[in-house]
C-alpha cells in the first residue's frame, strides 16, 4: 500500500493511517541577509546587523603578504550571521582567523588577487546548505597569474564546523586570459551565473548549478576593445538582475542581462573615455533606477545617471557629478545605502564615503563625504567586498506524516517526491528511501531541480509500530534408532495459519531421521506469533562412538586408551588389531613387537544401535645409536668416513660431534669428514627418535700430524760465491727424503740458482709434507737498461762493463730488433760497445732485445733483457 510521504508493509489486516500534510512556502528574497557583514582592506569590517550598521575589526589584509588592496569577498547565513570571509588568497573563518587549509588558494606561493579590483568572490554550492566555492582572479601586476581565474571549495562541515577549504578541491584551474572584473548572478533555477570579462571582447557566462561548474560557457559579445592600461572590466548587476554595468577602463557600458539564459546582450555606451578618462567601478540604487559610478581623471569624481530619464541621450545627459574628488570601489549595501571608498591606490582611509539615498535623483541622493567612520582601527583600502552569490528562488516545502502500524516491525519511509536530488535523512543516510524499525519522528531533505524549479523538501514522518508480540519455543528429542517414526506436533493446536519448514501446513508431522524442524502460527485477534521448533537426534546420525590415543608409541611402553564415546552407549568392545580384546571402557595395552595396528572400538546402547571406530597406530621400535668409521687412524688433512645403517623414518634429527668443533645434523647414512689439526680426536652420535628415548653412541680417531720443514728465509746465491746449503731444520720423525733433484740425502748443496723442493715422510703413519725454496742470483751490478749516442761523451754506447771482470773466460753480446734481425753482435771484452747503427745506418727509437752469454771459472752465465735506442 503506497501513501503520500511514506510505505509501509505489514503482517496482519489492521492498519489505521492518520495523514497530515502542511505545506510551508517561504520565498527567500533578494534581500536576505547574506550579505549582512563586509571585510574590505586593512582588516576593516561593518556589521549590518545593527541598526545603524557598526565597523568591526576583521583578520582580512593579516598577511606577510601585505593589505587587501582592491579582493575581498563574504557570506552570512540566512539570519546574518558571519561564515566566513576571502581575499581570494586566503580564507577566515567567522572568529577571523585563517582556515586550517586556507592559505595559498591558486598555489601560486605569493598574493596575485589582492590588486585584482574583482580578485575575489564567493558562490553558494548549489544543492549544499554548507559548501561554497571561492574563485581567484589574478591581478594584472602579476605579469605570470593576470588573467587566471581558479576555484577552491569551503565545505562549512569541516573542522567542527568552523570550515575549511577541501584539499582535493583547491586552487583549481578554470580560466585564463582575462580582466579582473568578476560577480556571480542568481538564475532562475536552481543556478548561479558566474561572470567574467575577458580580453578579447566577449563575456564568459559559466552556469554553475546542481552539476557543477559547466565546461563550456556562454560567449557574449562585449563591444568596448580600448588598448589602454586602465582597462579592468568591472562588473555589477542590478538588483533585479536585469542590467549590467560594466566600467571597462576607457568606457562605461550599460548591458540587459537575461537570468534565465545568461545572456548579455543591447550594449549601450554611456561613456566614452576615448583614452583621455577612465571609469574604474559602478553600481546600482536598489530600486534599479540609478547608476551611480566612479571616473577618473580629467572627469574625475562619484557620478549619478537617472535610468528612467528618457531615451539613450536623455540618459547620458542625466550624469551628475556628486563631488569631483578621488574614489575606489561602489558598493549597494544591505541598507540600501551605497558606500564608496576614499583612497586612491597605495593610500589608506580611516572611514568610508555614502550615498544615503541612492534612490534620489542627483544631489537629492545626498552624498556625505566620510560619511561612515571605521573608528576601531580598520582601514579601507581601494575595494569593497565582491557580492556573494546566493541560489534565491528557493521555496521550502514542508509535509508531515502521522502514522500508527499494526502488527509490524518495520516500515520503508519515502519521501513525497522520488526525483529529487541530495537526499538527506536524520540519521546521515543519504537513499531515497528507508527502512524504521522503532516507533519515532524521522525526517528527509531533498531538492527538486525541474527546470526552472529550486525547491528544497522536508517531508517529516510521526511513525508509531506496534509490533507483533512472538513466542518461541525450542523441544529436544533423542534416544530413538533408525526404526523409529516419530510423531511431531505444534505447542498449540486452536490458532490459524500453521507452515512447517517444509512447506505442509498441517498441524503435525512425521519424520524418521535426525534433523531441525520447526513450524510458524498465529493467533490473528491478540497480534501473537509463534514458532515452535524441534530438535530430533537418531543414534545412528549424531550418537558417535569415539576414542583418543597416542597414535605414535616406543616399544614397550604403555598405550592408554580413552573412550569420549556418546555417554548414550553403555557396552564397548576393543580390538587392538594384535588379536587381543578388551571390553572395558578405557584400557590400556603393551604391543608385543613393533608395526603399525588397527585399533577398533564397538559401542551399543543396551545391545542395540551400534557404531564403530577405528584409529591406526604406529608402534616404533627401540634402537640404539651406532655408527663405524674406515679408518682408525688417518693423516692432518686426510678425510674419514663415518656410516649408520640406522631406520630414517623412525629418526626426527642425527647429531654429529666430531672432536674438532665442525658439529652438524644429517641424515646420510655415510658421512666423509677432514681434520686440520693432529690428535686424537672423540666422535660422537646421538640420535632423537620420533616416538623412542634419545640414543648416542661414542668412538675417537687419530689424526697423525704431518712431518715439518724450515729452510729458514729465502737466500741468494753469488756467481762466484761458496755453495748454498739446503737443510731441513726439523729432522725429527722423518723416515725419508727427496729432493726435486732426485737427491734423497738429508742435505743438498746448490751451486745454481733456482726453486728448490723437498719432500719428507714421517712416522709412525708415512704422513708426507713438502717444502719449497727458492735461491737467487745477487753480487753483480745491472746492465744499463737506455743509452743516447748523441756524441755528447754521455752513454753513447751500450756495453755491460760493469758485469765483466778479470775473471771473464768467455764474453758474447748480440743486439735484435723488433723483427729478430740481429744489428750488433761483439765478443771483445774490451771494446766500444753498440753505437746505436747497423751497417754504417743510425737505427731508430725504440726498444732492442740484448742477449749476454759470460763464462767466468768455468760457470756459464746468461743475461736477457732490453734497452731503449733514445736520439
Amino acid at each position: 500500500m503506497t501513501l503520500p510521504g511514506f510505505y509501509y508493509q505489514t503482517m496482519n489486516i489492521r492498519s489505521i493511517l492518520v495523514l497530515a500534510i502542511s505545506h510551508l512556502y517561504l520565498c527567500l528574497s533578494v534581500n536576505a541577509q547574506y550579505d549582512n557583514v563586509w571585510a574590505f582592506g586593512d582588516g576593516a569590517g561593518i556589521d549590518f546587523n545593527f541598526t545603524p550598521p557598526k565597523a568591526i575589526q576583521t583578520g582580512i589584509g593579516s598577511t606577510t603578504l601585505g593589505t587587501t588592496l582592491e579582493a575581498s569577498s563574504v557570506v552570512c547565513d540566512s539570519s546574518g550571521k558571519l561564515l566566513f570571509y576571502t581575499d581570494g588568497d586566503q580564507v577566515w573563518d567567522r572568529n577571523h582567523q585563517v582556515m586550517p587549509n586556507g592559505k595559498d588558494l591558486p598555489g601560486s606561493r605569493k598574493n596575485i588577487t589582492h590588486s585584482a579590483a574583482q580578485g575575489a568572490l564567493i558562490i553558494q554550492m548549489p544543492g549544499y546548505r554548507d559548501k561554497y566555492y571561492v574563485f581567484s582572479l589574478g591581478m594584472k601586476e602579476d605579469r605570470f597569474f593576470y588573467g587566471r581565474v581558479y576555484y577552491s571549495i569551503v565545505d562549512m562541515s569541516m573542522n567542527n564546523g568552523w570550515g575549511d577549504v577541501d584539499s582535493n578541491f583547491k586552487g583549481v584551474l578554470l580560466d585564463s586570459f582575462l580582466m579582473e572584473g568578476m560577480i556571480g548572478v542568481a538564475g532562475n533555477g536552481c543556478n548561479i551565473w558566474l561572470i567574467v570579462s575577458a580580453e578579447d571582447t566577449i563575456f564568459k557566462t559559466y552556469n554553475i548549478d546542481l552539476d557543477g561548474i559547466s565546461n563550456t560557457p556562454l560567449c557574449s559579445y562585449r563591444i568596448w576593445n580600448a588598448q589602454t592600461s586602465n582597462r579592468i572590466g568591472f562588473l555589477n548587476i542590478s538588483p533585479d538582475r536585469s542590467k549590467l554595468i560594466c566600467a571597462d577602463g576607457d568606457a562605461l557600458i550599460l548591458y540587459d542581462f537575461d537570468s534565465g539564459s545568461g545572456e548579455i546582450s543591447n550594449p549601450f555606451i554611456l561613456r566614452n573615455g576615448n583614452g583621455y578618462d577612465y571609469y574604474y567601478s559602478a553600481a546600482f540604487s536598489e530600486d534599479n533606477t540609478k547608476l551611480y559610478a566612479v571616473a577618473g581623471d580629467p572627469l574625475r569624481g562619484l557620478i549619478q545617471y537617472d535610468l528612467l530619464a528618457g531615451d539613450s541621450l536623455a540618459i547620458i545627459n542625466s550624469r551628475v557629478t556628486l563631488d569631483d574628488g578621488t574614489y575606489g570601489q561602489l558598493r549597494l549595501g544591505p541598507d540600501g545605502k551605497i558606500y564608496v571608498t576614499n583612497p586612491v591606490i597605495a593610500a589608506t582611509s580611516s572611514s568610508l564615503s555614502v550615498v544615503n539615498n541612492p534612490n534620489l535623483k542627483g544631489t537629492s541622493c545626498v552624498f556625505e563625504k566620510h560619511g561612515f567612520d571605521l573608528n576601531i582601527g580598520g582601514r579601507s583600502r581601494t575595494g569593497l567586498p565582491n557580492i556573494a552569490a546566493i541560489v534565491t528562488n528557493k521555496e521550502i516545502y514542508i509535509d508531515n506524516v502521522v502514522d500508527t502500524a499494526y502488527c509490524s516491525d518495520s516500515m520503508l519511509l519515502q519521501p513525497n517526491n522520488l526525483n529529487g536530488k541530495n537526499y538527506t535523512w536524520e540519521d546521515g543516510s543519504t537513499s531515497p528511501d528507508r527502512y524504521i524499525y522503532e516507533s519515532g519522528i524521522y525526517w528527509v531533505t531533498y531538492l527538486n531541480s525541474s527546470p526552472g524549479r529550486c525547491e528544497e523538501y522536508t517531508d517529516t514522518f510521526k511513525i508509531v509500530l506496534n509490533k507483533i508480540k512472538r513466542t518461541y519455543t525450542t523441544t529436544e528429542f533423542e534416544g530413538m534408532c533408525a526404526a523409529d517414526t516419530f510423531f511431531m506436533q505444534a505447542n498449540n493446536l486452536n490458532e490459524t495459519n500453521y507452515l512447517w519448514e517444509d512447506g505442509s501446513t498441517a498441524t503435525g508431522r512425521k519424520i524418521n531421521k535426525t534433523g531441525t524442524y520447526w513450524v510458524s502460527y498465529q493467533n490473528d485477534s491478540l497480534c501473537e506469533r509463534f514458532a515452535d521448533t524441534f530438535i530430533v537426534v537418531y543414534p545412528e546420525d549424531e550418537y558417535r562412538v569415539s576414542f583418543m590415543v597416542d597414535t605414535l608409541i616406543c616399544h614397550n611402553d604403555t598405550v592408554h586408551f580413552q573412550n569420549t564415546s556418546d555417554p548414550h552407549f553403555d557396552d564397548f568392545k576393543w580390538s587392538f588389531g594384535a588379536s587381543d580384546f578388551s571390553i572395558l571402557k578405557d584400557p590400556q595395552y603393551v604391543y608385543p613387537e613393533a608395526g603399525s595396528y588397527t585399533v577398533t572400538l564397538t559401542g551399543t546402547i543396551k545391545g542395540l544401535c551400534p557404531d564403530t571406530a577405528q584409529q591406526i597406530i604406529v608402534i616404533d621400535p627401540r634402537l640404539e645409536a651406532r655408527f663405524i668409521t674406515d679408518k682408525d687412524s688417518i693423516c692432518q688433512g686426510e678425510s674419514i668416513m663415518f656410516t649408520h645403517n640406522m631406520n630414517k623414518e623412525t629418526i626426527t634429527d642425527l647429531h654429529w660431534q666430531t672432536g674438532d668443533r665442525n658439529d652438524f645434523s644429517t641424515f646420510d647414512n655415510e658421512i666423509r669428514h677432514a681434520y686440520d689439526r693432529p690428535g686424537t680426536m672423540p666422535l660422537m652420535l646421538t640420535a632423537q627418535f620420533r616416538a623412542c628415548p634419545t640414543s648416542s653412541f661414542s668412538d675417537t680417531v687419530y689424526v697423525s700430524p704431518l712431518p715439518l720443514i724450515d729452510f729458514g728465509q729465502d737466500t741468494k746465491l753469488c756467481l762466484t760465491g761458496s755453495p748454498v746449503i739446503l737443510k731441513n731444520r726439523h729432522a725429527a720423525d722423518v723416515q725419508h727424503y727427496l729432493w726435486n733433484t732426485g737427491d734423497t740425502t738429508e742435505t743438498l748443496h746448490i751451486t745454481h740458482p733456482g726453486m728448490y723442493s723437498l719432500t719428507v715422510r714421517g712416522v709412525p703413519l708415512g704422513c708426507s709434507t713438502t717444502e719449497t725454496i727458492e735461491v737467487k742470483k745477487d753480487c753483480y751490478i745491472d746492465i744499463p737498461n737506455a743509452f743516447s749516442p748523441d756524441g755528447d761523451g754521455i752513454n753513447d754506447y751500450f756495453f755491460p762493463r760493469q758485469l765483466l771482470s778479470g775473471n771473464v773466460t768467455a764474453f758474447k753480446m748480440q743486439v735484435f730488433n723488433r723483427w729478430g734481425q740481429i744489428v750488433f753482435e761483439t765478443i771483445h771484452t774490451n771494446g766500444s760497445g753498440w753505437d746505436g747503427q747497423y751497417q754504417g745506418k743510425d737505427q731508430p727509437e725504440g726498444s732492442y732485445v740484448y742477449h749476454i752469454v759470460i763464462s767466468i771459472n768455468g760457470r756459464e752465465e746468461t743475461y736477457t733483457g732490453n734497452v731503449t735506442l733514445i736520439r
